[in-house]
């Protein structure tokens, strides 16, 4: 990392790259580092070293989806860091052959990160962005139906916000607030579940 920030003239540079691509794949998954968690950090940091210098290698987007890869894999699950990672690599390299993989991972890490319609729908919002333009930019790809899988349960989770709300204002006897939140869950999601539910509660109010 010294000669790439100091000395990037350096004959060395040139044989550097596979070095750390090497060292950081290891560093990540190597049975060697099995538990050192601060090693598998550091890891992280060669990966990112790499993808900083050397954005024209072939080797960039292959390290950033490792590091994606990391995070979420099942001794780590930090989804907010992964989806990041896998973002990165839609975003900085759209023309890599992991483009369209990571930016569906990317929705889908969110979507993991989301704890429940009960808590911050705000994952679960950023979980739908992503994953509606992983389906617009490809509608046809490799990972459409696990999108589209997604999508689905990221909406019917956002349905059941609104009803969650719904449901306090019901208790306290608000019905402007009931009625506002089951609209918008009837309106803005009705091919759900939860959607339908707040129809048939709007349509025994007597409102259509």
């Amino acid at each position: 990392r010294w000669i790439l920030e100091n000395a990037p003239w350096s004959e060395h540079v040139d044989v550097i790259e596979d070095r750390l691509f090497t060292i950081g794949k290891t560093m990540l998954f190597g049975e060697e580092y099995s538990g050192w968690f601060s090693d598998r950090g550091r890891g992280v940091e060669v990966m990112e070293t790499l993808a900083a210098h050397y954005r024209a290698s072939d080797k960039a987007d292959d390290a950033l989806r490792l590091v994606g890869d990391y995070f979420a894999s099942d001794d780590v699950r930090a989804w907010g860091e992964a989806s990041l990672s896998y973002l990165r690599v839609a975003d900085e390299f759209p023309g890599s052959e992991w483009a369209e993989r990571c930016l569906w991972l990317a929705g889908h890490c969110r979507l993991k990160e989301a704890l429940g319609p009960r808590y911050d729908r705000n994952e679960l919002l950023r979980a739908e962005q992503l994953l509606k333009r992983s389906i617009k930019q490809f509608p046809r790809g490799v990972a459409s139906a696990e999108t589209k899988e997604d999508l689905a349960t990221c909406r019917g989770e956002l349905a059941l916000c609104e009803l969650v709300v719904a449901d306090f204002y019901a208790g306290r006897g608000v019905l402007p607030g009931e009625i506002v939140r089951l609209t918008n869950c009837a309106a803005l999601y009705p091919e759900t579940e939860g959607g339908k539910q707040a129809a048939a509660r709007l349509l025994a109010m007597g409102l259509d």
